[in-house]
Formats: C-alpha cells, structure tokens, sequence
C-alpha cells in the first residue's frame, strides 16, 4: 500500500511484439500516446494487455458570472440556471467575437467580462472542470473606414484606429445598413451594401457578424452642382435634399 503523499517514481515499461496496446478502447500504437495517458497493465500467459485511457474535450455554453483571474477560476451560468465552477489554465486559447488578438496583442483570459455569452471546451480532472479553449462573444462597437467590400459575400473590410491591417468583418443575413442617417429609400427599397463606398465612415454593431452598420459620407460641393453625381443608389436620393446651392460662374 502506497504512502499517502508520496510522488510516484516513472518506470520503464519495455512492449514485447505479442503486447496488445489500445488506446481510449482502440488498437493503437506506442506514437499514438501522449504524456498524460493513464494506463493499466493486464498480464497474460505470453503477453500483456495495456490499456491505455485519455480524455476527451466536450463542448459546452454558458453566460460568464465571474471571472477570477488571480485563482484563474471561471463562473458561468448554463441553460439550466445553474452555476458552475470551471479551472482556467495559463495558456489556452481565448478568442472574443472570432478573434485570437486586438492589435499586436493576444485575447486573453483577463479580456473577458461578466455577461459574455461562451462557447468552451473542457477536460474532467478529479473533481474539477479544466478548460481547454474559451470563445466569447460580447455586443461590441466598431467605427473607422472602409477599405473595401464584397456585396455578394456580404463581407465588409474596415481601418481600424487600433488595428495595423484592416479587419474582416462579415454581415448578418438581417443587418441593417444606413447611410447619412436613413436606411429606407423614397420608393422603400431598402439600403444596402452595394450602396456603400471604399472611405465611408462607419460605425459597426457586431459581435463575430455585423448587425448593424451606420455609415456617413460627405458630399462635395462639385458633386452636389451636378458635376460628378453620386453613383449609389441612395446617393440621389440624400444629394438632392443635403446639396449645397450652386452659384453660375
């Protein structure tokens, strides 16, 4: 009988060629193992059985409660109402509305908040629930410029004041798109993404998909006189009612 306390010493386990291995219940060989791997020894007349068990991730949600990241002790709340205690290691891989970093700098576990909706993965160990990926999502706003757009993949490229790159932000099948403060035109049809333009200003509703955009654009003097019209759809529309009067030369 072992001594309670007491740290195990490794051994040396040599695997004969009429050994039988499996892993999680299946035939496996000696690559397929990973340090962690529990493992029991079965022996037999000439061989012996070595079963070898790992666990799996399962996948779960929830709302966060608390976050503690001096303990690195998660709280959420499931769908059931109930709260549950999750073990947060140093490490592991945090995203926030679909991105691994803000910037230069990674998403990490202290960038997450109270009444983020999450997805994670986790591993059971003892008593204790061991996270191995948190994905949260949280109602956030963006502005800065277009720098580019795919109205059939209904994507949207934005110039960030903290971000080196422009971001890639893709829209929500029901988002709403406004432009100099209407999203509807005169005859009803509603705004849409073909009818923004590469240097609108925008402000974005989003979390991983946008679901709002409120866009502005000014118009030029020339361009209200007729000189070099609007080509948006609704740029006729908002040209007409905000140009500036015109004067003859």
């Amino acid at each position: 009988m072992g001594t309670p306390g007491a740290v195990a010493t490794p051994v040396v386990l040599p695997i004969g060629d009429d050994d039988e291995l499996t892993l999680n219940g299946q035939a496996a060989k000696l690559s397929d193992l990973a340090i962690g791997d529990r493992i029991s020894i079965k022996n037999g007349n000439s061989f012996r059985l070595l079963k070898v068990t790992r666990a799996t991730s399962e996948s779960a949600s929830g709302t966060i409660v608390r976050v503690d990241t001096t303990n690195g002790r998660l709280e959420i709340q499931d769908a059931t109402g109930a709260t549950l205690a999750l073990t947060v290691p140093s490490g592991i891989s945090v995203s926030l509305n679909g991105r691994g970093s803000q910037g230069s700098r990674p998403i990490g576990f202290a960038d997450l908040r109270p009444g983020d909706r999450l997805q994670y993965t986790w591993q059971p160990d003892g008593d204790e629930a061991v996270v191995d990926s948190l994905a949260a999502r949280r109602t956030t706003e963006s502005s800065g410029l277009i720098d580019r757009i795919d109205a059939t993949e209904r994507v949207i490229w934005v110039s960030l004041a903290s971000e080196k790159e422009p971001l890639r932000f893709p829209l929500a099948s029901d988002a709403v798109v406004a432009l100099n403060g209407t999203a509807e035109l005169p005859n009803g049809q509603l705004i849409g993404l073909s009818d923004l333009r590469a240097g609108d200003q925008v402000a974005l509703v989003h979390e991983t998909d946008v679901s709002r955009i409120d866009a502005s654009r000014k118009w030029s003097h020339e361009a209200s006189c007729g000189i070099s019209r609007p080509t948006a759809r609704v740029s006729m529309s908002s040209w007409s009612s905000r140009r500036p009067s015109c004067r003859s030369k």
